[in-house]
């Protein structure tokens, strides 16, 4: 059972790292041109055609401008386990679960519209994807047979979801100008952040909570401890070119033990530490993106179907 629910909350919780950037905002400058940012002593502040806009503004009205426009987007993420601390045999078993998840997962997202949305995920040598369409979620294992998400399950891609109507801007905190650059040989403006460790957190708790009583357990024992990142603001357009994120995520043994109805043994009071570094790039932004609607055969209503259907 904690292996289907592993796999099932790998996959939404990566579906959730995706719609994070996807989200359906107000942009809080006027429209026009976009920005040129200039540093400044305390570099903290950039220049838009309508004067000066502080650092967390600019990323802000980046990020909205980016889910004006359909686009698609390729994140990867390279995770490093720190067992270390633990006893040799808890060791080894979390070393064993952490390569059969896959060290390297690769997440591609074709968004048409906050309400339409592809992503697909390489986990562990398996792909799997996800589309939302107009409300619903549907699953595929070998992208060919789809199922619906309904009852239960439909309920944790909700939640996921919900992450698309907040600006990701608020997961950031003390955003500073930091120069300029350039990708896909673009010109773009560097901003450097901190992880808002409290507000990524909640973010993922309220994904997990749709996994019932003990995905809300393994929310509660997942700590985002520390996190910074880089983010490139494209000079042309004015959206989110590329992110850059890097977090230490702590993982109380004891915490999910005792949500699993297990005794927790030499593991209480101990944490398993990840590393993760990710990495994602915007390209075909404003293109003809259409995503279609899945012809379902099926639909999966618990956690634990979707978990079964997914292996």
């Amino acid at each position: 059972m904690r292996r289907v629910l592993a796999t099932t909350a790998i996959v939404i919780i990566g579906g959730a790292g995706a719609l994070a950037g996807c989200g359906d905002s107000t942009p809080a400058a006027t429209t026009g041109s976009p920005p040129a940012a200039t540093e400044t002593a305390a570099g903290t502040t950039a220049t838009s055609s309508t004067g000066q806009l502080d650092a967390a503004t600019y990323v802000s009205d980046a990020f909205a401008t980016l889910r004006e426009q359909p686009y698609t987007s390729t994140r990867v993420t390279d995770q490093e386990l720190d067992a270390s601390a633990l006893p040799a045999e808890i060791r080894d078993q979390a070393q064993k679960q952490a390569e059969e998840a896959g060290g390297t997962i690769t997440s591609t997202t074709r968004y048409e519209s906050p309400k339409r949305i592809e992503i697909t995920q390489e986990i562990g040598g398996r792909t799997q994807q996800i589309i939302l369409y107009d409300g619903a979620a549907y699953v595929s294992a070998d992208g060919t047979t789809w199922v619906e998400a309904t009852g239960a399950a439909g309920e944790a891609f909700s939640q996921a979801s919900s992450l698309a109507r907040i600006n990701p801007a608020v997961l950031f905190t003390d955003i500073t100008a930091d120069g300029s650059g350039t990708v896909d040989g673009k010109s773009a403006q560097k901003f450097t952040a901190g992880i808002n460790t409290a507000a990524a957190g909640d973010a993922v708790a309220s994904v997990t909570g749709g996994l019932g009583d003990l995905g809300a357990g393994l929310g509660e024992a997942l700590k985002i401890e520390e996190g910074s990142a880089v983010l490139m603001v494209d000079d042309a357009v004015g959206a989110i070119s590329e992110m850059q994120v890097s977090m230490q995520i702590a993982f109380d043994l004891g915490a999910i033990a005792a949500a699993s109805g297990e005794d927790a043994g030499d593991a209480s009071g101990m944490a398993l530490r990840i590393t993760s570094t990710s990495t994602e790039t915007i390209t075909d932004f404003g293109g003809d993106i259409t995503i279609q609607k899945p012809d379902a055969t099926a639909t999966v209503s618990t956690i634990t179907e979707l978990g079964e259907f997914l292996r």
